[in-house]
């Protein structure tokens, strides 16, 4: 069923956040990114396009730069698209995608998993995400767990690396921002945005910081969790050369394994494309899932060219 003449664009000042919210709440295919309180952290100004009363939600993570519009994927989101409690047949999202305002001359953003795009206005590009099921007895899920792995937490042990819950969201960023750049070049803006997340996830409950210590208790490692529609994610993590050569993310994420199994939950890696990374997941035990990123550029020339504004 084509639905595209009855979605409707909406600014930002003219969502109604408490319908969204229910919305995403309620979506078979809910995640944190798409709650609008989350999204307020990473995109301030976004847009959104709606179906119904609010039957059917897509966010616009939307932005200008040099006097054009674009949509983009802002850092700490995987994944947008099309959300609903409803079934979100293929011609649904395509209805969706179609009905982006044309004002939007570059559009790069990420679908999630149940949004399955046939149509052919976008260029399209297949991604990969690994889960892991907790809702099994620890004993179990750890003979999922690679020889490599196995060995690596035994070396963190055997460093003295412990793991705590962190309740400073200063001493978790001022760790992960020095130690992050180290691999990864990220603006600041990346970091207030991290900074606001932590702020938001920790007000609603649904944020878990963990860090990996030393005998000395000087940190090594650091993690951030984020958990909800019993989807946790592996939102943030950083090592410093300490954390590399005892393989302390390696206790780390064991640890947060450990303390949730049993558990009806899904745990998301959140990647990678990367082969190096997603060998990292897979030691866990973790499978992949596909989602796909879409893109449609009509910027004139000789910006055509550009492949990102942001």
């Amino acid at each position: 069923m084509n639905r595209k003449g009855e979605i409707k664009y909406l600014t930002h000042d003219e969502i109604d956040f408490y319908r969204w919210d229910l919305c995403i709440a309620n979506s078979s295919n809910g995640i944190i990114y798409a709650f609008s309180w989350y999204l307020n952290c990473v995109c301030p100004n976004w847009e959104a396009l709606v179906w119904g009363n609010y039957d059917y939600v897509m966010p616009l993570t939307a932005n200008r730069k040099y006097g054009f519009s674009y949509l983009y994927q802002p850092a700490f989101t995987q994944q947008g698209g099309v959300f609903s409690p409803l079934l979100i047949e293929p011609e649904i999202t395509i209805s969706f995608l179609e009905a982006i305002p044309s004002h939007f001359n570059l559009v790069e953003i990420n679908l999630n998993p149940e949004n399955v795009y046939t149509g052919s206005s976008f260029n399209t590009k297949q991604n990969r995400t690994y889960m892991l099921d907790l809702n099994a007895p620890y004993e179990s899920i750890i003979d999922g767990y690679s020889i490599n792995t196995t060995l690596n937490i035994r070396k963190a042990a055997e460093s003295g690396i412990t793991i705590a819950r962190l309740k400073n969201p200063v001493q978790f960023l001022s760790f992960y921002q020095t130690n992050i750049t180290a691999w990864v070049k990220l603006k600041e803006e990346t970091f207030q945005n991290l900074s606001r997340i932590i702020e938001s996830t920790t007000n609603f409950g649904v944020a878990e910081m963990l860090g990996a210590l030393n005998p000395q208790k000087e940190l090594t490692a650091v993690a951030l969790f984020v958990r909800t529609h019993h989807h946790p994610v592996f939102l943030a993590a950083a090592s410093n050369e300490e954390g590399y050569e005892n393989r302390s993310m390696f206790l780390l994420i064991d640890s947060y394994i450990r303390n949730n199994a049993g558990k009806p939950e899904i745990l998301d890696f959140e990647g990678s494309n990367i082969d190096g990374i997603a060998q990292f997941y897979k030691g866990f035990g973790a499978v992949p899932f596909t989602y796909y990123s879409i893109r449609r550029n009509r910027l004139p020339l000789p910006l055509k060219w550009i492949k990102k504004l942001k």
